[in-house]
């Protein structure tokens, strides 16, 4: 429902999409999903990703160096 139409996304030798990376799109295409998430995971006023998926996403925290201080 975004209008994206271009887009690679590179797949490992079996074929299958990476996933976590690999997503080629145009700038603009990709300021598409800012928007939509923006706007809560509506997209022209339809609900096309859940509201608590879009919640989830901005709260998610990982710890990415347990155990490191980190000095400024």
């Amino acid at each position: 429902p975004l209008g994206i139409d271009k887009w690679r996304w590179r797949e490992d030798p079996q074929g299958i999409a990476t996933g976590g990376w690999g997503l080629y799109l145009r700038t603009a295409d990709m300021a598409r999903y800012g928007h939509l998430y923006a706007q809560g995971g509506q997209w022209n006023g339809r609900q096309v990703v859940p509201r608590e998926w879009v919640q989830k996403v901005f709260d998610a925290k990982a710890e990415m160096f347990p155990g490191r201080a980190w000095r400024y």
